[in-house]
C-alpha cells in the first residue's frame, strides 16, 4: 500500500536531502506532497514526481488540511515554528488511524541546540546526553533553544490521536543532495567568518564540544525511522526522541581545519586558528546566537537509532572540510558576480 507523506522544508538543506533519499531509495512506495512558497520551486518538484502544496508555515489552514490527508508528516522546516507544529498535529488528529490501527505519524525535526550550555568556548562539558535516558530530556528547562516546540510535539503524542517522534541532529556537515539548498548553517558560518576576518577564528578557548553527523547519514536515519514507525517497532510519543550523531569535535579543532583548508586552497590567513575577541563575536559571525551555537557544549549519543539498526557510512567531518570550503567559496564568488 502506498504511504502518503507530506513534507515541509523540502526546499531546504535537511528536508531536501531527506526528499531526495525518499525518491531514490523508495521509488513507488511513497506518494509525496511538499510545502513550497513559489511556483518556480513548485515546478521543479513536480518534475521529480512530488506534488507541491503552495504556502508557508504561517498558512496554518493549508498545513492542517495537507496533514489531514497524509499518513505521515515530516516536518523539516523551521524547528521553532510553534504555530506550524500545532497546525500539523491538528490536521493529523483529524485524519483517523492508519490501516494498521495506529494514529498517523508526525516526524518532527529539532536540534541539539536544546542541550546547549553557556560555556562561551571556555571549557569542554563532561555531560553527554543519551536518548535512551529520557528523564534527562524531559527535565530540560523550558527556556532552552527548541524546547517549546519539542514540548508541543510531546503534548500532541499524549493526545492519543497522533504518533509523534522527534529527530534531533547536532552539527550537520556534507553537501546536501536536495534540489535547492546544499549547505548547512554552522560550518558555512565559520568559513564565511574566516573569509571576513582574513583568518579562521573561534570563540573563547574553542574548548567546547559538539556532536556531528553527515547529512546523508542523517537522511538515512530519517528513512530507517520512518520504516520502523510504519511497522510499529520504534519507540514513540514520550519515548520517541532520537539523536543522530557520528562523532564529536571541539570548535578550536574545527577552526584549525578551516584555517588549514583556506590557506592551502585560497591563501587566506596563516593556516592557524585564532580566538576572536568578545566584542567582535556578533560582528564576525553575523549573529548574537553565535555565542551559543558556536560557543556552547552540545554532546549527544544516538543510541536509539543504532538500536534500530542505523549505521552511519559517510565521510567524517575532517574529510569533508576541504570540499565544503571550496563549495562555500564558490558560492561566495557567484553571489558577488550576480551583484
Amino acid at each position: 500500500m502506498t504511504v502518503r507523506i507530506f513534507i515541509t522544508g523540502a526546499t531546504g538543506y535537511i528536508g531536501g536531502t531527506v526528499l531526495t533519499s525518499l525518491l531514490e531509495e523508495h521509488k513507488g512506495k511513497y506518494e509525496i506532497k511538499a510545502l513550497v512558497r513559489d511556483m518556480d520551486r513548485a515546478r521543479k518538484l513536480s518534475e521529480v514526481g512530488v506534488e507541491p502544496i503552495l504556502g508557508s508555515l504561517d498558512n496554518w489552514q493549508t498545513l492542517s488540511k495537507a496533514a489531514s490527508e497524509a499518513d505521515v508528516v515530516i516536518n523539516a522546516a523551521d524547528v521553532d515554528h510553534l504555530g506550524a507544529v500545532r497546525a500539523l498535529a491538528e490536521g493529523l488528529s483529524k485524519r483517523g488511524p492508519l490501516a494498521n490501527g495506529q494514529p498517523p505519524i508526525l516526524l518532527h525535526t529539532s536540534g541539539t541546540g536544546v542541550l546547549l550550555d553557556h560555556a562561551q568556548g571556555r571549557y569542554a562539558s563532561p555531560k553527554v546526553y543519551r536518548d535512551t535516558v529520557m528523564k534527562d530530556i524531559h527535565s530540560l528547562p523550558p527556556e532552552q533553544m527548541h524546547r517549546t516546540v519539542d514540548m508541543a510535539v510531546f503534548d500532541a503524542g499524549r493526545s492519543g490521536k497522533v504518533t509523534t517522534t522527534i529527530i534531533c541532529p547536532p552539527l550537520i556537515y556534507g553537501l546536501g543532495t536536495g534540489p535547492f539548498n546544499r549547505h548547512s548553517q554552522q560550518l558555512p558560518m565559520m568559513i564565511l567568518a574566516a573569509t571576513k576576518k582574513g583568518k579562521a577564528v573561534f570563540i573563547g578557548k574553542g574548548a567546547n564540544i559538539w556532536s556531528n553527523v553527515h547529512v546523508k547519514d542523517l537522511a538515512d536515519g530519517y528513512l530507517l525511522l520512518l520504516d520502523k514507525l510504519l511497522d510499529g517497532t520504534a519507540p514513540v510519543n514520550d519515548e520517541g526522541y532520537y539523536f543522530c550523531e557520528n562523532g564529536e569535535h571541539t570548535w578550536r579543532w574545527l577552526a584549525y581545519e578551516i584555517a588549514r583548508s583556506l590557506y592551502t586552497s585560497a591563501e587566506v590567513g596563516d593556516g592557524r586558528p585564532h580566538p576572536v575577541s568578545d566584542d567582535e563575536v556578533v560582528d564576525v559571525f553575523g549573529t548574537a546566537m553565535a555565542w551559543q551555537v558556536l560557543g556552547g557544549n552540545s554532546r549527544s549519543r544516538a543510541e536509539k537509532l543504532r538500536n534500530l539498526g542505523w549505521s552511519p557510512k559517510c565521510h567524517s567531518l575532517a574529510e569533508t572540510v576541504d570540499p565544503e570550503v571550496r563549495s562555500v567559496l564558490t558560492e561566495q564568488v557567484k553571489r558577488a558576480i550576480e551583484k
